[in-house]
């Protein structure tokens, strides 16, 4: 019997490819020509200049004959990288598909959620976990501090209810659950200081908006950024179809008997607000009974208002209760309702002299013996009356 013995070639290895230990981490296995594992051994890697690995290109394999190779820095032009390892006389060389962004997974939660009710507070929050994908499929939770930002906000679906000339698109957004119905909105920015940890959460005032977030972290010398897209739902400014400020007066015609009536020929009768916003308080209207409301010949009907006066949807102009919900908060006028500023983060105002709306509510003011009508101050959150043929008030009209 003749027993023949094989002898490896001095300094021939096998230097193979084993998977991905995570994101831009990737595993080799050294083996001799017998395919046994190669412990102790050293590996040199050359990579693209630039691109920076954990080892500095010096590695020793494990007990198993497995290196770890960690990509720690890789600038774009140098993607895909071509790395050449080496191991005695044997060298191979290997394209390493890397991906910094891959690896972060996002959930959200309360996206689409309306908050055009008094119950909501007239603000959104949306919860935001990111995940590390640690290239096992097992999602790993993040304890490196994140850094988060608001990296763009799509208001396209608000139309011309967007009013702001300054570029801004943030306004109405902060940090966290609790939105401050006291600000003016002014600055192009998130409120609040942007979070660190891996939950987070994000508050909107605005509503019917698209906000694209960003987060970055660095996990074993590696930093990892991705982009992630949430949408909040209807808001209270949904309600409106668009705003046009400062205005004429509420209806644009008035005596002191009332209301004159009109047949349709009168230039002045559709003048802003009202007919602004495709509404009417005439056809046939001479005077509004505010104890009992009164049905015209062609059906206008005016119900009870929300402040001692009488309203008609047919004005085309909202309550004095959907003004108040989207303006500024201040605890000396209708404290108990509340309101976080989203006309003034939409750019609203100013508006006339006193950022003051028109409501669709009017009475008959007896002691000066002419119509008076609501007016809500924006920015205080006050209802008051003004004299109906008084200028410079913000004609918003209601949505359809």
């Amino acid at each position: 019997e003749i027993i023949l013995a094989y002898q490896a070639k001095e300094g021939a290895y096998n230097i193979i490819q084993r998977g991905s230990g995570g994101a831009n981490i990737f595993l080799f296995q050294i083996t001799n020509g017998f395919g046994e594992p190669v412990a102790g051994r050293r590996v040199a890697a050359s990579l693209p200049t630039g691109v920076v690995d954990s080892g500095h290109g010096a590695y020793t394999t494990d007990a198993n004959g497995y290196i770890r190779l960690a990509l720690t820095t890789v600038p774009p032009p140098a993607l895909p990288v071509v790395a050449t390892l080496t191991v005695g006389r044997t060298s191979r060389t290997f394209t390493l598909g890397t991906s910094a962004t891959s690896r972060l997974v996002f959930s959200a939660a309360g996206e689409n959620t309306n908050f055009n009710a008094p119950s909501s507070g007239y603000q959104s929050t949306i919860e935001m976990t990111v995940t590390y994908d640690d290239g096992s499929g097992a999602l790993q939770t993040i304890t490196a501090p994140v850094a988060w930002s608001v990296e763009s906000v799509d208001n396209s679906a608000l139309g011309t209810l967007w009013k702001r000339t300054d570029g801004g698109t943030r306004n109405g957004l902060t940090w966290g659950n609790t939105a401050d119905g006291t600000n003016s909105w002014a600055a192009d920015a998130v409120e609040n200081t942007a979070p660190t940890a891996s939950t987070i959460q994000l508050t909107d005032i605005v509503g019917s908006r698209s906000v694209t977030l960003r987060a970055s972290v660095t996990i074993g010398g590696a930093t990892y950024t991705g982009d992630h897209t949430v949408t909040f739902g209807d808001g209270p400014l949904s309600v409106f179809s668009g705003v046009i400020g400062p205005s004429e007066p509420w209806s644009g015609e008035y005596s002191l008997n009332g209301f004159t009536s009109a047949d349709g020929t009168d230039g002045n009768i559709f003048r802003a607000p009202v007919g602004t916003c495709g509404g009417t308080v005439y056809n046939g209207l001479s005077y509004i009974d505010n104890s009992t409301g009164v049905i015209t010949e062609d059906g206008i009907y005016w119900q009870d208002g929300e402040f001692g006066g009488s309203y008609s949807p047919k004005t085309n102009l909202p309550k004095a209760s959907q003004l108040l919900a989207v303006a500024k908060y201040n605890g000396n006028y209708n404290a108990g309702v509340p309101r976080k500023g989203a006309a003034y983060a939409a750019g609203w105002t100013p508006v006339g002299s006193y950022n003051l709306a028109w409501p669709g509510e009017v009475r008959f003011h007896d002691a000066s013996g002419v119509f008076v009508a609501g007016v809500v101050s924006l920015g205080t959150g006050s209802v008051g009356w003004i004299v109906a043929g008084n200028s410079n008030q913000a004609a918003v009209c209601l949505r359809p």
